[in-house]
C-alpha cells in the first residue's frame, strides 16, 4: 500500500466520520428543538388554564353574589310595589349572570380538552369537577333560589335556599369548598409546567 492510498483511505475515514458529527448534531439539535416547542406548549397552557380558571373562579364569585344592583334589572329595579308583589325579574338578573359565567366556562373547557389531550386524564380531573360543580350544583342551588319566596316556603327555607346559593360568606359551604378544592388542584398541575 503506498502513501497515496494510505492517505486517500484516511481522507476517506475523515470524511465518514465528519458526517456522522453532522448527522448527530442535526438529531441533537431537532431534539432540543422538540423539547423546547413541547416545553413552550406546557407552558403556554398553563398560563391559560390558570388564567381561564381563574376568570370562572371570579365569575362564579360574581354570580353567586348577594348584592344585585339596580342596573341588572331590566327596567331600573324593583320598586316598593314590585317588591311587595313578588315581581323582582330575578330570573332576568341571573340569567344574564349565569352567560356570563358560561362564556367564561366555555373558554375554560377548551383550554381543559387541551389539558387533556396534553397532560392527560389525570390532569383533566379537577378542570372536569369544577365544571360538574358548576353544572349541578351551582344551578340547583339558584332553582332551589328562584323557586322559593318567603311568601310560597317560608322564611326559614327561603334563608337555607339563598345561603345554598350565595354560601355563607367564609368560603366554608360545600359549593365554595369544591370550586376551591378544584382550582388548587388546577393550579399544582399548571405551575408544574410554569417551573420548568
Amino acid at each position: 500500500m503506498s502513501w497515496v492510498d494510505f492517505i486517500s483511505m484516511i481522507k476517506d475515514i475523515l470524511m465518514a466520520l465528519s458526517a456522522l458529527t453532522v448527522a448527530g448534531v442535526a438529531v441533537w439539535g431537532l431534539n432540543s428543538w422538540r423539547r423546547e416547542l413541547k416545553g413552550r406548549a406546557d407552558y403556554d397552557l398553563a398560563r391559560r388554564i390558570l388564567r381561564s380558571g381563574y376568570k370562572v373562579r371570579d365569575a362564579i364569585a360574581y354570580f353567586r353574589i348577594r348584592w344585585i344592583d339596580a342596573s341588572e334589572f331590566p327596567d331600573g329595579g324593583p320598586t316598593i310595589e314590585r317588591l311587595e308583589s313578588g315581581q323582582t325579574n330575578l330570573l332576568f338578573v341571573y340569567s344574564n349572570r349565569w352567560n356570563k359565567l358560561m362564556e367564561a366556562v366555555r373558554e375554560f373547557l377548551v383550554d381543559g380538552l387541551e389539558v387533556e389531550v396534553l397532560w392527560g386524564a389525570r390532569a383533566y380531573e379537577p378542570i372536569k369537577k369544577l365544571h360538574e360543580t358548576i353544572r349541578i350544583d351551582l344551578k340547583s342551588a339558584l332553582e332551589r333560589l328562584l323557586a322559593a319566596t318567603p311568601r310560597s316556603t317560608g322564611e326559614e327555607n327561603f334563608e337555607k335556599a339563598s345561603e345554598r346559593f350565595h354560601g355563607e360568606g367564609n368560603r366554608s359551604d360545600y359549593i365554595s369548598q369544591e370550586i376551591d378544592k378544584a382550582i388548587k388542584s388546577i393550579e399544582e398541575n399548571a405551575r408544574e409546567f410554569l417551573r420548568k
